[in-house]
């Protein structure tokens, strides 16, 4: 009788654990930044929008494909910390806009905020797509023609941002902070979307 031999994880924790402190820290830093009215930093908003887009991304496309054996992160039920975050960060964002009605807020942290709304939507947008395109009665013709019109959108967006950012193109409206945010936005929401 052999046994295979057990991977031992950073800190002896189920795989994925620390990735998921470090991505509760993160969001509870920010959320409580947020809720005291306190702009974040430059790098806490970089930090936020790498952990946020990457565990939503990486636990939700691996969804059902641990083994029975593997724990689930800090030993939660599968989805709970998602869901954790989630709830969080709608309820900072009703609490700050709805309870404090802080505008200020979103005009100093738009960079975080509006990237991972439409990080957020693409990943809405992908549950929908795989129960549409799951069940094989139902023709996706318009979905399709959707995933074509979005690559060509990011891309149109990621050629804009990069001729903006070199200034090689003399064209103003590529500098612009509108049209910087609104790129970075569709670069956003379609790395959520696949």
């Amino acid at each position: 009788m052999s046994n295979a031999a057990q991977v031992i994880h950073p800190l002896f924790i189920p795989k994925g654990s620390v990735r998921a402190l470090v991505t509760l820290t993160l969001t509870g830093a920010g959320c409580y930044l947020l809720t005291q009215g306190t702009a974040l930093t430059n790098e806490l908003s970089v930090g936020l929008f790498i952990v946020l887009s990457y565990y939503f991304a990486h636990r939700g496309a691996h969804v059902g494909t641990t083994s029975p054996t593997e724990k689930n992160p800090l030993f939660l039920p599968r989805g709970f910390i998602r869901t954790i975050l989630s709830l969080g960060l709608i309820g900072t964002f009703v609490y700050v806009f709805a309870v404090r009605k802080d505008a200020s807020l979103f005009s100093s942290n738009k960079a975080t905020f509006i990237p991972l709304m439409s990080f957020f939507a693409g990943i809405l947008l992908q549950a929908f797509y795989k129960r549409r395109k799951a069940r094989p009665d139902v023709k996706t013709p318009f979905l399709d023609l959707f995933d074509h019109f979005k690559a060509l959108v990011v891309l149109g967006a990621a050629v804009g941002l990069c001729l903006g950012a070199t200034q090689l193109v003399a064209f103003g409206f590529l500098q612009g902070e509108g049209f910087r945010l609104g790129a970075l936005a569709a670069v956003a929401f379609y790395f959520g979307s696949r």
